[in-house]
């Protein structure tokens, strides 16, 4: 499978605070997948609860092995981008999770609260690390860097970027 390089912005939170929102609004829910089964209402969620990791509403333990690690962090500060075919264990095989909103505009709106909510945890002066479920403790850099890459991921997916 072809590699992906990424471009990845210097300023993250402002990647997050300017440019995401303005992908958002491009999107209309007609726009159709490149690869796998997710609706654009479908992505949208799914980032917003990928990020529930990072804020602690939702908590994980590693399940890469110990040894593994080391080469799944170096990927993540690589400039590579996210494989096509990543599919995390915890996800149904075969089909998509139940939407939790009703409708595009309402899932667009809770990502960018969920997005915000992001950021000012992982730049609260307390916050240290959070565990995610393939590179198992993150800081606020690592946290930036991955949520910018499963963001372009899914972006790419319905060409929005």
């Amino acid at each position: 499978m072809e590699k992906t390089i990424l471009q990845i912005p210097q300023d993250l939170t402002a990647y997050f605070r300017l440019e995401v929102p303005a992908i958002l609004d491009r999107i209309t829910g007609e726009e159709q997948a490149l690869w796998g089964i997710m609706t654009p209402h479908h992505m949208l969620e799914h980032l917003e609860l990928v990020l529930q990791f990072a804020t602690g509403k939702l908590t994980t333990t590693c399940i890469t092995p110990e040894e593994q690690l080391p080469k799944f962090r170096a990927f993540l500060l690589s400039d590579y981008g996210l494989r096509r075919d990543l599919k995390p264990p915890f996800l149904p095989e075969k089909d998509t999770l139940p939407l939790k909103t009703d409708s595009l505009h309402a899932a667009k709106q809770l990502l960018l609260q969920t997005t915000e909510e992001f950021l000012q945890t992982i730049h609260h002066p307390d916050f240290r690390q959070a565990t995610h479920p393939f590179f198992g403790e993150l800081n606020t850099h690592e946290w930036l860097t991955f949520q910018y890459k499963h963001f372009t991921h899914h972006f790419m997916q319905f060409g929005l970027v």
